[in-house]
């Protein structure tokens, strides 16, 4: 019987002018179909969505975080990953097991030039992987299971460069997310693949877009300010789309949530701890407009002497 694939896509730092853009997809797969905001309750008792319990907290990354710190958000991230036989040791590794085309991407980057993140960084090794046995026995016992993680991180020289391509920031995200999903749907024979985003800008209109990435013709079922939804394909590989708000409700779009707040963090941290050896008096930033043009101004001189161009790490978006 053709089995049913859960996709769900998140980002994380579509608004600063710093740092990476990183936009993440999170693959699963069920022998029965159900329906995606039903997708946590398998795992009830193993993943939680409230936090402030054993469990481990899967929910939007701004939740978690806000809830429970950095410790939290990695374990959110390792667990699952765990049970993909993913364990970095640095964060190096995580990227380029997660986001490999960003790994080729931070060579050019004097800020991942220098000595590697040792991971996890707040986490306990230990307790991350009783977890990630516990929801492994899970997976084993259920028809449900993750089966991928994969992510892209769009740095600043790259960033600019695509909005000026596409033109607009709103299209270089869409354009990113679709890349993502069809790599991880490529390979599926048989199958219903259903595939939930955060909405791109607020915006309720995705036929196009979905026709350009897919060959296919699309049939709209809703256009609406709360969801828009698409369907297309055969019967045997039938795709069903939907583009909502608080998307971060559904487990899959929750976990693409955490991994790409997760990268970015990595990625600002090694950022911040660059310009601080330079400038040992400069307060970190986390790259959001107002912080970031206070951070512009402070690291400017050191930057020309450095011969750095400001298009290595300012967003002009």
């Amino acid at each position: 019987m053709p089995s049913h694939y859960y996709i769900g896509t998140d980002e994380a730092g579509y608004g600063p002018n710093l740092g990476p853009l990183v936009v993440c997809a999170t693959f699963w797969e069920s022998g029965t179909e159900r329906e995606i905001e039903t997708l946590y309750q398998p795992l009830e008792g193993i993943v939680s969505t409230t936090g402030g319990s054993a469990a481990v907290f899967i929910a939007d990354s701004k939740r978690v975080y806000r809830q429970t710190k950095p410790v939290g958000l990695e374990r959110a991230v390792f667990v699952p990953a765990r049970t993909l036989a993913i364990s970095p040791r640095y964060d190096y590794d995580l990227w380029r097991l997660l986001a490999p085309g960003a790994y080729e991407q931070q060579r050019e980057l004097p800020w991942f030039g220098n000595s590697a993140l040792r991971l996890p960084l707040h986490a306990d090794p230990v307790e991350i992987e009783a977890s990630a046995i516990r929801l492994t026995r899970r997976f084993d016992e259920t028809d449900f299971r993750l089966k991928r993680i994969l992510a892209s991180a769009i740095f600043p020289a790259r960033f600019n460069a695509l909005v000026e391509e596409t033109g607009s920031k709103g299209a270089l995200l869409s354009n990113e997310t679709m890349r993502l999903v069809t790599a991880l749907t490529s390979e599926i024979g048989e199958g219903t693949m259903h595939v939930v985003c955060d909405k791109h800008g607020g915006r309720n209109r995705y036929r196009p877009l979905l026709e350009e990435h897919f060959a296919a013709f699309v049939e709209i079922h809703e256009e609406s300010p709360a969801r828009s939804l698409y369907r297309f394909g055969p019967d045997s590989r039938r795709f069903e789309f939907t583009f909502r708000t608080k998307a971060e409700a559904c487990l899959p779009v929750a976990l693409a949530s955490c991994v790409a707040k997760y990268l970015r963090e990595l990625a600002m941290r090694r950022f911040n701890a660059f310009w601080r050896r330079h400038l040992p008096d400069l307060n970190p930033t986390a790259g959001y407009p107002q912080d970031a043009r206070r951070f512009l101004y402070d690291i400017k001189s050191t930057a020309d002497r450095l011969g750095l161009a400001q298009s290595l790490f300012w967003r002009n978006r």
